[in-house]
């Protein structure tokens, strides 16, 4: 075994983090060309006066003559919805067409709101005295929310509604709002305005007019945003105007106001709603209302400065001794597709260049401000790469964000110069191993660039650099050392030798990470299942899966019993990727088996549970209604895995409705309805009952 190397790695995100980088990202995968967002728009071929987007991603259109229709997306075919009792309601021009999980709702332009089953197609209620100037609404989960201009500045409102629930007033008091959405926690977010500048608002889910739980967000953006839509708990989409009049939308990251352009739909849009199916999006335009659906995807950006598809990163590696000889550097890249490669350069140092291992390449930087910054250890630009702009701009004092952020850009170019001026450039794309010649220092500085095209980019997984420099001529006789030092071929030539037996000795090294669940690479966690015999969890999110193979022994004590199902069921409810929502076994899934039916004394009740479970040996897991098919899919794979020879078991998703001599129970999927007698608007037979 050679234990005569050292080696300096970076192949995590934290490792590659380390490095300064120009229009690259970062993440789990390793390094990549920096992407940006897109919209590919496809014109639905129809016109509409407002459109809503339901949860199966079918779109309800509300044309021109007020009446309302669905298009199909799988089947491109628009049918018509005839809604019982609307000629009752008495609208004046329907402007606004919403949905929910149970209720579809029309409103017109002087305010009057209707509900109807989406099921019966039925009128439930309308209430014409509340909103005064309906600008939008959306619908969330079983939820309304309509947004009131008002009749004057200031007089703005947010009103929420359900199936049994009439309009009442969440929030009040906005200026002059444009747009509003709501996201998948049912948080609402409003854009406004605030002494003429634009601001967001966000309301709680729970948001009530006396408790409205609000934050403001002012905007800073080179457009006048118009329409806002909700593309995450973390992020919104804006849409609006630039002052020459082009249309502008931006992704908003709404922890730190950093936006991201979207290209691709040159158009204005009135609304913007997202497809809870997918990353698409709807809009409609001003053009005579042509509706649009907006499919996002990721495309690689250019760089600014060259107007290329590429990027570099910039990271120095310490051997912690002056004089290092360093070795060797070996890469793991993805199959590059064509017209993409990967380029480095690197040069070795022992921290002595001036204008690099000090800061007077920093124009604007005052002496006060690099005393205090060498009070902090940021001795060179290697160290004050690192900061991030906020940090660094802080730590100056009398610095902004934007001149700290120019600063940090300086820093980059002035390093990329230093690698122009020193650095020894490989002369072959993609090398997965370089013998490093002259390259003598305590520091190995590489730059790395990343050139690829619109869609295709190549990614760098991880970097290992080799010190010190050693060579096979030491176990030779004397003789061939002496002649080493007068020609370099035979050390290079042995060095390949070298290279292949140091790299299967690692290999060996590190053979046990390939055992270790936590450990192992993505790609061997299949081989990891079946050697631990691990028959589910192939289609899981990857840490579950890691999860799941590192208690595989404890698991298999508990095989087979209903301890062992639940336990399983943790493990993969817990890593379920869901913005927003947290499921638990304990409050999402009820497991039942005849054992339990013993505390029921009446004979009927006990025959009518019996049926359902069907004979003795036979169990049933009942599943929350708000967990989605594919989920209830991967739960009746465990429960067939792991279920006793003798016995047979299912799970069940329970359905929202109530449906008698099915899986409904009171408590679980049913409830009984709150009655409310208010005079004047109460039905007798409906809120209300006659009694002795």
């Amino acid at each position: 075994m050679n234990t005569e190397f050292s080696f300096v790695t970076a192949r995590s995100r934290a490792h590659w983090e380390q490095w300064t980088r120009r229009n690259v990202d970062i993440s789990d995968e390793g390094v990549r060309l920096a992407t940006t967002p897109t919209l590919t728009p496809t014109d639905l071929q129809f016109t509409a006066v407002d459109v809503a987007v339901s949860g199966d991603g079918n779109v309800t259109v509300l044309d021109d003559t007020g009446g309302v229709s669905v298009y199909v997306r799988d089947s491109q075919q628009m049918r018509s919805l005839s809604l019982s009792g609307s000629e009752t309601v008495g609208f004046e021009r329907p402007s606004i067409v919403t949905t929910t999980a149970d209720t579809t709702f029309i409103i017109d332009e002087v305010g009057t709101v209707a509900a109807f089953s989406r099921r019966r197609r039925q009128l439930l209620w309308a209430e014409s005295v509340v909103i005064r100037k309906p600008i939008t609404a959306v619908g969330e989960d079983r939820q309304l929310y309509v947004l009131d201009g008002g009749r004057t500045d200031g007089e703005g409102a947010v009103f929420r509604a359900e199936a049994d629930e009439r309009p009442r007033r969440i929030v009040s008091g906005l200026d002059a709002p444009t747009d509003l959405s709501v996201d998948t926690t049912g948080t609402v977010t409003v854009l406004d305005s605030d002494e003429g500048r634009p601001v967001l608002r966000r309301y709680e889910s729970a948001a009530t007019e006396t408790r409205p739980g609000e934050s403001t967000i002012r905007l800073a953006l080179d457009f006048e945003p118009r329409v806002v839509c909700s593309r995450s708990p973390e992020t919104v989409l804006l849409s609006g105007t630039t002052e020459s009049g082009d249309p502008r939308t931006v992704c908003y990251w709404l922890a730190d106001g950093s936006t991201q352009r979207l290209t691709g739909f040159e158009a204005h849009p009135e609304r913007l709603l997202r497809d809870t199916g997918g990353d698409a999006y709807v809009a409609t335009t001003a053009d005579e209302g042509a509706v649009w659906l907006l499919a996002e995807s990721q495309e690689n950006r250019k760089d600014p400065e060259t107007t290329r598809y590429e990027g570099d990163i910039l990271g120095r590696l310490d051997s912690g001794e002056d004089g290092m000889a360093w070795h060797r550097m070996t890469f793991e890249f993805d199959r590059q597709t064509a017209g993409t490669h990967i380029e480095i350069q690197y040069y070795t140092s022992d921290g002595d260049i001036e204008g690099v291992d000090d800061l007077s390449a920093i124009t604007g930087l005052t002496a006060a401000d690099r005393e205090r910054l060498q009070a902090a250890e940021i001795e060179g630009l290697w160290e004050f790469i690192l900061l991030e702009p906020g940090e660094l701009a802080r730590m100056v004092g009398s610095a902004t964000v934007g001149q700290a952020t120019n600063w940090l850009r300086e820093a980059h170019t002035a390093l990329e110069a230093v690698f122009d001026q020193r650095a020894q450039r490989v002369s072959t794309h993609n090398p997965e191993d370089i013998l490093l010649d002259d390259a003598d220092g305590r520091y190995l500085h590489v730059n790395i660039g990343f050139v690829g095209s619109r869609t295709s980019s190549p990614r760098l997984r991880s970097l290992r650099a080799y010190c010190p420099r050693q060579s096979y001529l030491r176990y030779l006789p004397e003789v061939y050392q002496d002649a080493a030092d007068r020609t370099p071929f035979l050390g290079q030539f042995l060095s390949i030798f070298e290279t292949i037996l140091v790299d299967i000795e690692a290999e060996i090294a590190d053979v046990t990470r390939f055992f270790d669940p936590h450990e192992v690479p993505a790609d061997y966690l299949s081989w990891l299942n079946e050697w631990l015999a691990v028959e589910i969890g192939d289609t899981w999110p990857r840490e579950a899966r890691r999860e799941l193979l590192a208690r595989a022994p404890e698991l298999y004590r508990m095989r087979g019993t209903r301890r062992g199902l639940l336990a399983l069921l943790e493990i993969y409810f817990e890593h379920i990727d869901v913005p927003g929502v947290s499921w638990t076994v304990e409050d999402h899934v009820i497991l039942l088996e005849y054992d339990d039916l013993e505390c029921i004394n009446d004979p009927e009740t006990k025959r009518q549970y019996e049926r359902l479970l069907g004979h003795p040996q036979r169990f049933l897991l009942l599943i929350d209604a708000e967990i989605g098919a594919q989920h209830v899919h991967a739960i009746n794979r465990i429960v067939d895995a792991e279920k006793p020879a003798h016995t047979d078991g299912q799970a069940t998703s329970l359905r929202r409705r109530l449906q008698l001599d099915q899986h409904t129970y009171l408590g679980i999927n049913a409830t009984l309805p709150k009655r409310r007698f208010e005079l004047g608007q109460s039905a007798l037979g409906d809120e209300t009952g006659l009694v002795e």
